[in-house]
């Protein structure tokens, strides 16, 4: 049987392999931040550089789109860089008040922790995998050399007109009910002195901030609804189970803003004769619809990314 002492080395060393790989993921994260950079000069060549046709025409809106979807994945970049940084903290195996069962081997025992930590590294990697992805994308469509193979630049402006004009919005609008949701909390807190009615009247105030902001966003995204249809509706490189999957995320998101669409007004119009105060609860539930609705697009957004790299990787098999 082995002993304590002997699993501690064997974990001591699954530990520097798995930081090992987790460094290399963040290099990674690092390279491909650093390019994020330089994106929006690229297409913008490409988009000047273009001979005038169907699909130059539409390649040409391309820079005005990236703004946002550059800082959407620095953001989540950023986020992934964080965490591994958190799970190097955590890596470690805990010994502490383990005892053996001597009818297991040490083989047994070695097998566990090393599943254990490879476990923890392939989540990682594979929760990081659609974000990196797209980040690849952005990267080889923007180099010159794929700028003609197969109608890609086509494929990857549908895949940017969803992001920006769907997935982003919806993100922004979870993202701000996330904070009213904060703010209410604050607003119902009972007052113990002067200083927490200031801070219930100041949280008052970023809620109806909140809700111009949430109006603003969905007034937006309807806005744009029209040419976002026509966009999956002609979609290059979409299945016909991602189109619907996105028709299924507009339809969804109108349902809910026609269902939660009076709250904007309650949280305007509050202390006003006759107004409602909105509850945290419904605005919770407002959020959580939300949240759930985002989740649902980012997971159809990440199937069309990975099977645009799928193509990718044809394409470099072949160039080679």
């Amino acid at each position: 049987m082995t002993s304590i002492n002997e699993l501690k080395e064997f974990a001591r060393k699954q530990k520097s392999e798995a930081r090992d790989r987790l460094t290399e993921h963040q290099l990674n994260i690092l390279r491909k931040l650093k390019q994020c950079s330089g994106l929006k000069e690229r297409y913008k060549v490409i988009a000047t550089d273009a001979s005038a046709n169907d699909q130059d025409d539409v390649i040409e809106t391309l820079p005005s789109n990236f703004d946002k979807t550059i800082e959407y994945y620095e953001n989540n970049l950023n986020d992934i860089m964080k965490s591994s940084l958190q799970m190097n903290d955590i890596l470690p195996f805990d010994f502490n008040n383990v005892e053996l069962d001597e009818e297991k081997s040490g083989e047994y025992y070695q097998g566990k922790i090393s599943s254990c930590y490879k476990e923890v590294i392939d989540k990682f990697i594979k929760t990081c995998k659609p974000i990196t992805q797209f980040c690849k994308i952005l990267l080889d469509v923007a180099d010159e050399k794929w700028v003609d193979k197969l109608g890609l630049r086509r494929a990857v402006f549908v895949t940017v007109n969803i992001l920006v004009n769907l997935l982003i919005p919806v993100h922004e609008i979870s993202t701000t009910l996330t904070q009213a949701v904060k703010e209410a909390e604050i607003r119902d807190t009972s007052a113990a002195n002067s200083n927490d009615d200031d801070n219930k009247s100041v949280a008052q105030q970023k809620l109806k901030e909140c809700a111009l902001q949430i109006m603003k966003m969905g007034n937006k995204l309807k806005e744009d609804a029209g040419s976002l249809l026509d966009v999956i509706i002609d979609g290059f490189g979409l299945s016909d189970e991602l189109r619907n999957e996105y028709f299924k995320h507009v339809e969804n998101y109108y349902r809910i803003e026609t269902s939660r669409g009076l709250i904007h007004f309650q949280l305007c119009s509050y202390k006003f004769e006759q107004s409602e105060k909105v509850s945290q609860e419904i605005l919770k539930n407002y959020h959580d619809e939300v949240t759930v609705l985002k989740r649902e697009i980012q997971n159809t957004f990440n199937t069309n990314v990975h099977e645009i790299c799928d193509v990718l990787s044809g394409l470099t098999l072949v160039d080679q």
